[in-house]
């Protein structure tokens, strides 16, 4: 039996795209033009500078085009910083995760709920949480 090994093609390295993909030349071109032509514009500059942030989160997406590929890192999704700050403000119990912000239909707005295994209720108005679904 005879084998035939061929050459694979160059596989694109997600950090070093302009590089290794030929096509990234083409894209941030294109983007290049689109910025320059006004056409990419932002309802506020909180927008904007999301926007930039999940482009700079990965090299192969391009400033002028719409963010395409998923951050090299994933930052964490709370920090105790921030957690101790909002027992402060909010008195949460010691357990966190028991606490959930959730839209109540009885008080039409979003309120704290209690939830464990066993179901759970809105501290405000005390609605079971069965009722919410």
């Amino acid at each position: 039996m005879n084998f035939i090994i061929k050459n694979s093609p160059r596989r694109i390295d997600p950090k070093h795209p302009e590089s290794t993909d030929p096509s990234w030349r083409q894209a941030y071109e294109a983007g290049q033009r689109l910025l320059k032509s006004g056409k990419v514009k932002f309802e506020s500059e909180a927008e904007e500078r999301d926007y930039y942030r999940r482009i700079r989160s990965n090299p192969g997406n391009v400033p002028g085009l719409p963010e395409f590929f998923p951050p090299l890192k994933i930052g964490p999704f709370t920090v105790p910083k921030d957690v101790k700050e909002l027992k402060q403000k909010r008195q949460l119990r010691w357990e966190p995760w028991r606490d959930i912000e959730l839209y109540c239909r009885h008080c039409e707005k979003v309120t704290l709920h209690y939830i464990d295994n066993k179901g759970g209720y809105c501290h405000k108005c005390a609605t079971p949480i069965s009722w919410h679904i």
